[in-house]
């Protein structure tokens, strides 16, 4: 029991940490407990946030909140990340930023019917990414 807690006690200090880089590393940990990732969602800097959003055990509360982030990195990685709740995919499908709805198109976990509105995007390299991965879907099935 008592290395459970001075594990705890050691993500603390580095969630804490000074160095963007340890709490980097705390975010992309999928052994980091879940209220860790959620302090870290609003670390002053991008990086560490985008590393919470592509932590596949990021709850989907966290993700919702990082799906509103300034930062279109943030943003990608929660449109990236295979557990981010389909609602926040469909939002996200709408989002200004390529990058961010180009992801959707490479998250395995997206629904067709989320795939199907990318079909018709305004860049059309994204509406060829929705089709392969909507086929690549259909296929499995």
């Amino acid at each position: 029991m008592k290395s459970f807690y001075s594990s705890r006690e050691t993500i603390e200090k580095k969630c804490c940490s000074k160095h963007w880089k340890v709490r980097e590393s705390v975010a992309k940990s999928i052994a980091t407990p879940a209220e860790f990732l959620e302090r870290l969602s609003h670390d002053h800097v991008a990086l560490v946030r985008a590393k919470v959003a592509k932590n596949p055990t990021t709850s989907s509360e966290t993700l919702e909140k990082l799906a509103k982030d300034e930062d279109e990195r943030v943003r990608e990685e929660v449109a990236r990340n295979t557990n981010t709740p389909d609602e926040i995919l469909k939002l996200l499908a709408n989002d200004s930023s390529y990058y961010v709805r180009l992801g959707i198109c490479y998250n395995v976990g997206a629904r067709l019917e989320t795939l199907k509105e990318l079909q018709f995007d305004k860049k059309k390299d994204i509406g060829t990414a929705a089709t392969r991965m909507m086929n690549r879907k259909i296929n499995k099935e």
